[in-house]
């Protein structure tokens, strides 16, 4: 058996002591609370705005000025002087057809008109002569009514020569075909040998460097636009180019589908654009109901389970740096964005990103630098 010195049952002693005072030092200590995590959130200020929604519409571009062409006559074509691309003048010659027929037509015809004026001479002598023996009363009336009328259907079958003549002649002419302006050759749809029918199109001219797009609108969107509304264009294919429009005709008979076809001219097009490239006609349409609302992006909006009910926005209060939850009505959709039309105000700061983590009465901070939002 161990002795203990009394030394030793001092320094034991003094350490238990020591032990116990700090167990009870502890256990009368609270805990600290960990300090608390203000969120930081995106958001924009927003302003009111006009109350429009976007619309794009696909198109082709197209010459204003541009005509087909076709031979008004029927025939074997001899010569084509042209080809797609070509610039032309107006009146130069771009086809012809072979001659000869209409040569011979015009020919028979002439001949028929000399025989005509022969037998008139013929029969305008008869009738001076019996004319002047019935004024003598030698001649009688019924030979000199006959004489009369001999020489009245020789004048007629004259002027019928005549027309047919004339008729050969344009004919004749009609076998030439030429450019009716200055232009381009668009479209060539005819080669040496093929034989025509009277009014097939053979060419396409476009003249001048006025462009235009040729689109299809629905029957919802048609009422919302008028002659000499204002439109933006852009060209798929050509990403850095775009252009200002301006609607030059809304037909007003449907077409398939229950479209309406509208043309939109280019103003002061991109000399890179040509016809028959494809295009996109941005229109801004009236929001029925609305003429001003504020524009946020589709994140902002807060999701409702039920069906029917409006959807929420969360609003930084600035006195209390917390969010209030804000009840909206959606007026349009515009592309990423929502038109909000009732349930926010001009400088409302509004949460744009992280909605679905965040409550009413939340208190937060804003990320550096909230923008306004497009107008």
């Amino acid at each position: 058996m161990a002795v203990i010195s009394g030394k030793q049952a001092r320094i034991g002693a003094l350490v238990t002591a020591l032990a116990a005072s700090l167990l009870v030092s502890a256990c009368g200590e609270e805990p600290k609370a960990p300090p608390q995590v203000i969120r930081a959130v995106k958001t924009i200020v927003v302003q009111p705005q006009d109350a429009v929604s976007i619309r794009r519409v696909s198109g082709l571009v197209r010459a204003v000025n541009r005509a087909p062409l076709a031979f008004e006559v029927a025939g074997t074509v001899a010569k084509v002087m042209v080809k797609s691309g070509d610039r032309v003048k107006k009146g130069q010659v771009l086809a012809s057809l072979d001659p000869r027929q209409y040569q011979l037509n015009l020919q028979s015809a002439e001949a028929e008109l000399r025989r005509a004026k022969a037998e008139l001479a013929d029969k305008e002598s008869t009738f001076r002569a019996k004319e002047t023996l019935y004024k003598k009363k030698v001649e009688s009336k019924t030979a000199f009514d006959r004489a009369k009328a001999d020489y009245d259907g020789a004048q007629e079958k004259v002027k019928k020569e005549q027309s047919k003549v004339s008729l050969a002649q344009r004919d004749l002419a009609k076998t030439t075909l030429r450019a009716p302006y200055d232009g381009l050759i668009a479209k060539r749809e005819v080669d040496p040998s093929q034989v025509v029918a009277s009014g097939k199109v053979v060419f396409e001219v476009q003249g001048g460097k006025d462009l235009e797009v040729s689109v299809s609108v629905p029957d919802g969107m048609v009422k919302f636009l008028k002659r000499g509304q204002g439109t933006n264009v852009v060209f798929p294919t050509m990403p850095k180019v775009k252009a200002k429009g301006r609607i030059d005709e809304v037909s007003s008979q449907g077409g398939e589908a229950n479209t309406f076809p509208v043309t939109v001219r280019l103003i002061d097009p991109s000399p890179d654009l040509r016809s028959g490239m494809s295009a996109e006609v941005i229109f801004q349409l009236p929001v029925p109901g609305f003429k001003k609302a504020f524009a946020v992006p589709v994140s902002a909006l807060v999701p409702v389970k039920s069906k029917g009910r409006n959807p929420f926005v969360y609003v930084f209060d600035k006195a209390t740096s917390t969010l209030r939850i804000r009840k909206v009505t959606v007026a349009a959709v515009r592309g990423n964005d929502v038109l909000i039309g009732t349930g926010l105000k001009k400088g409302d700061i509004v949460v744009v990103a992280g909605v679905a983590f965040l409550h009413d009465g939340m208190k937060v901070k804003l990320m550096a630098g909230a923008k306004a939002s497009k107008g």
